[in-house]
């Protein structure tokens, strides 16, 4: 009974401070600033939505801006997952995947290092699974639309 009571407590103190990093995330991915104006406010709240966050909002055309700087900002766009701070989600899901998994397997057998244990073999798991998709899938998509970018300005006469 002892065990599972500090299983408990365990996973109640990982849970509290895995959503304060959730918390920082979702400012970044919904604020254009960031957390830079928002780290010290208890509840930031949801300014402008996840299409302008702070990965995003850089590269957002605006009506004034000249096609050679529209095509700048279409090559953020494209580049801009390899600016997502991917450690704080991959701590995320990592401790649900952990938290589903303990509960399944029973609470009564765990220690606090067989928590931990599981918690970063599973972050490790989920961050090599993200850092893969970043290398083998959006890198080429990046690479593509910068390629693209160069054809287009080439065709419509612009050097950059």
């Amino acid at each position: 009974m002892k065990n599972i009571i500090i299983s408990i407590l365990a996973l109640i103190i990982i849970w509290f401070f895995t959503l304060k990093i959730w918390n920082i995330d979702n400012i970044d991915r919904t604020h254009p600033f960031g957390t830079k104006k928002y780290l010290n406010i208890k509840h930031a709240p949801k300014l402008y939505g996840e299409e302008f966050g702070v990965n995003v909002y850089k590269g957002i055309a605006k009506k004034k801006d000249s096609v050679p700087i529209i095509l700048e900002k279409t090559r953020f766009l494209g580049s801009c997952y390899s600016n997502d701070v991917v450690w704080r989600r991959c701590i995320f899901f990592s401790v649900i995947f952990s938290t589903i998994f303990l509960i399944i397997n029973g609470l009564e057998n765990c220690g606090i290092k067989l928590i931990i244990t599981i918690i970063l073999c599973m972050y490790m798991c989920v961050y090599m699974l993200k850092q893969w998709e970043n290398a083998h899938v959006n890198k080429i998509k990046s690479n593509h639309i910068d390629r693209n970018i160069k054809l287009l300005s080439k065709k419509i006469s612009i050097h950059n």
